[in-house]
């Protein structure tokens, strides 16, 4: 139910379509999840696909390295499942609801012609088309951009051919790699390989995902929050894992459904209470009937507070006991 409007928002309200991609989608994460750590632990050390680093609106950036394929390019369910682990890892500790609900993909081809065999081309065809699949169907409509780099020339025209019309828009084959990269993130947020000024990771260097401080830059000193009150009783946010204090419904988020009172009973108290944006608590204030003042979540202080609380208070309690020599944490 909260992914029907995104499905139909990306079939274009197109029903028949939608019900289709639903049912893929329900099908591949039946079939496959949950996936442990240790069950794709080898095959994330291949470096294939990670996470590194996010674009300037925050959006974590996926990068696919095809050279690093190894075995998995003639072994469809293994690519395929290390695929899903990876944008499951996004869903659940990169992203956050009616804040950062998308991705970047960096697709790079160079040294693909080494992997192109004419005895295996069925099934890397095959594998490559179950993890296009995965991206389009599986997890759709949470792509913003992808920049497909480093392709030979004589597979331009090919590779283009396979993207569908309405994806086009969104995919882009720089010719000046680092420019066009370095108009949509910070330099320390890439790989030097990409123009940036992290170092290149090798296969094993790229699990566990890898994020960076200040993915916005010269952008997050426009606005300054408040912290000033969080020394009263909370700490400073950075003094513990921000997903101690997140729960799954923060992780799901809320389908604001509005096609009946008893939907509408479903959410609403609850989206009163949660972290949103200037923009969506003014348009819940203006939702209600009669109209009641909805706060928007803008300082770190009020975003413990409404995410958990409880759990705040527990993290707190437990840091300042080691601080006062309960525990030796040298």
């Amino acid at each position: 139910e909260l992914h029907a409007l995104l499905i139909l928002q990306t079939c274009k309200f197109n029903v028949p379509k939608a019900v289709d991609m639903m049912k893929t989608a329900v099908r591949e994460r039946v079939r496959r999840l949950p996936i442990a750590e240790e069950d794709v632990l080898p095959d994330l050390k291949n470096g294939f696909i990670y996470w590194h680093g996010r674009d300037r609106k925050c959006r974590p950036c996926l990068v696919i390295r095809l050279e690093r394929l190894g075995e998995m390019a003639t072994d469809k369910e293994r690519a395929v499942r290390v695929v899903m682990f990876a944008l499951e890892y996004a869903l659940r500790f990169a992203m956050v609801p009616g804040r950062v609900e998308n991705w970047v993909v960096i697709i790079d081809l160079a040294n693909i012609t080494r992997l192109i065999s004419p005895l295996k081309f069925g099934s890397m065809a095959s594998t490559a088309a179950a993890i296009a699949t995965t991206l389009e169907k599986v997890y759709c409509g949470r792509m913003v951009w992808l920049k497909i780099v480093n392709m030979p020339g004589g597979l331009a025209r090919i590779v283009n051919g396979l993207i569908p019309a309405e994806k086009k828009e969104k995919v882009s084959f720089p010719t000046d790699v680092a420019a066009e990269l370095l108009e949509q993130m910070e330099p320390h947020q890439l790989e030097s390989r990409y123009g940036g000024t992290a170092p290149d990771l090798a296969p094993d260097q790229t699990y566990p995902f890898r994020f960076f401080k200040n993915p916005r830059g010269k952008a997050a000193l426009l606005k300054e929050h408040p912290t000033d009150s969080l020394s009263s009783g909370k700490g400073e946010p950075e003094d513990f894992s921000m997903h101690e204090s997140t729960q799954l419904v923060f992780h799901e988020g809320l389908l604001w459904d509005d096609s009946s009172a008893e939907a509408r009973a479903r959410w609403l108290e609850h989206a009163k209470v949660s972290s949103l944006t200037p923009d969506s608590a003014s348009a819940l204030s203006e939702f209600q009937q009669p109209q009641e003042l909805v706060q928007p979540c803008r300082d770190m202080e009020r975003w413990l507070t409404l995410v958990n609380p409880t759990a705040v208070t527990s993290s707190y309690t437990r840091r300042m006991t080691e601080q006062d020599g309960g525990l030796d944490i040298r």
